[in-house]
């Protein structure tokens, strides 16, 4: 089960998401991110303070995300990832769109 919901916050757009991204939920997870963010802030922040796990499915969902808001010049950025989240999004693999942000709150 995964949950998320967004608001608007400054100049950002805040998607918080919990539960687990894997393959079975991460089709779910990709729909329900690019409604939060159609029509967002330049900057949108996904807060995954309540993600236990993401698969490589579910990092494929951030990508798919996370380019299509580089195309019309936004930035996407991670925030409050648990050690096991950021292990993850932080594999060789991994691109710019998934620079992460420690502490979100503080930057905006």
């Amino acid at each position: 089960m995964i949950s998320i919901s967004s608001r608007s916050e400054g100049s950002a757009t805040i998607v918080q998401v919990s539960g687990r991204i894997d393959a079975e939920t991460a089709p779910g997870f990709e729909q329900n991110c690019l409604e939060a963010v159609h029509g967002a802030e330049k900057l949108v922040v996904l807060d995954f303070g309540g993600v236990q796990y993401i698969s490589s499915a579910g990092l494929r969902s951030l990508l798919v995300v996370g380019k299509g808001l580089q195309e019309r010049g936004g930035v996407f950025r991670l925030a409050n990832l648990t050690p096991t989240v950021a292990s993850s999004s932080s594999s060789p693999d991994s691109t710019p769109c998934l620079r992460a942000l420690s502490r979100w709150k503080k930057r905006l």
